[in-house]
């Protein structure tokens, strides 16, 4: 689990980072107050 703060409301959540191979370049998350989706980078 890795947590991260939504940049719309500023609420908590927690992501899940699978293990998948290869990674994928980003992921979208939901925030689970507002429902915002915001994109997110994974570096390599």
């Amino acid at each position: 689990m890795q947590p991260w703060t939504c940049e719309a409301c500023g609420a908590s959540n927690q992501m899940v980072v699978s293990l998948l191979k290869p990674p994928p370049d980003s992921v979208m998350r939901l925030c689970t107050a507002c429902g915002h989706a915001q994109e997110v980078r994974i570096a390599a």
